[in-house]
């Protein structure tokens, strides 16, 4: 329709209309080129949005983990203390009792964090800007503190494996403590060998294991309860994030 008018322009040499119908095809081309880039943030943003409020929920999971993770060790670091109470004579404890905490210096609890949807988030082209600067700075404070977390985690990990558990086979007996473990059905006839608390107190090697069993829970304890608080920022940020 516009190519026809402007022939018939060039006919009739009508510079001015030609000219008006140059300018309306260009206004034309730069609106729809606008409207479609609008249309492409828009989707953008959508996107985004719906990335973030994944995130939100994943961290909301890790924060319930987090919460059970801190209550295990809560539980451990009670009984470690009150077990080196034992060792300082402070504290009078029943065989049956004293069984237990020997029992409770094993268990180390495992943490698994969530991240698909931040690590997908992270390696988003979308996810940049200044509007997700503060964001992307949390999450890196985040990742970090879970790194040094699992890290704690692995050590515990490995002393319990490379060294309590070898020392629990030369100085006591397992059977002893066996009534503290988890009943997994297995009938086990009853053993001969007990554990004598001043036998347990006198052991420099056991009274080690509790007090690195101590340190560790402590450190780990202290740095969850660090992400948990962290975790429950960042959700409390996405949502005042504006995009």
């Amino acid at each position: 329709m516009i190519l026809r008018r402007v022939i018939k322009h060039f006919r009739h040499q009508e510079w001015t209309a030609i000219f008006l119908d140059f300018v309306i095809v260009v206004v034309g081309v730069i609106v729809g080129l606008q409207v479609s880039n609008w249309n492409d943030v828009r989707i953008a943003k959508l996107r985004m949005a719906q990335q973030l409020a994944v995130v939100a929920e994943e961290m909301t999971e890790n924060g319930d983990r987090l919460q059970h993770y801190i209550e295990f060790l809560d539980g451990i670091i009670t009984d470690m203390v009150k077990f080196r109470g034992v060792f300082a004579g402070k504290v009078d404890v029943s065989n049956d009792e004293l069984n237990r905490l020997l029992w409770r210096a094993l268990p180390v609890p495992t943490l698994l964090v969530k991240r698909e949807a931040l690590d997908n988030l992270l390696t988003s082209e979308q996810f940049t800007g200044p509007q997700v600067r503060a964001l992307r700075q949390s999450f890196g404070q985040w990742d970090f503190k879970v790194a040094d977390l699992i890290r704690t985690n692995h050590d515990a990990l490995v002393y319990r494996d490379d060294f309590i558990h070898n020392t629990y086979s030369e100085t006591i007996a397992f059977s002893s403590i066996e009534k503290a473990m988890p009943d997994f059905g297995l009938e086990m006839p009853p053993s001969p060998f007990q554990n004598e608390i001043a036998t347990v107190i006198s052991d420099l090697r056991l009274e080690n294991i509790v007090t690195v069993r101590l340190t560790m829970s402590k450190e780990s304890l202290k740095n969850a309860q660090d992400i948990l608080a962290q975790t429950r920022d960042l959700i409390q940020l996405i949502k005042e994030t504006s995009l």
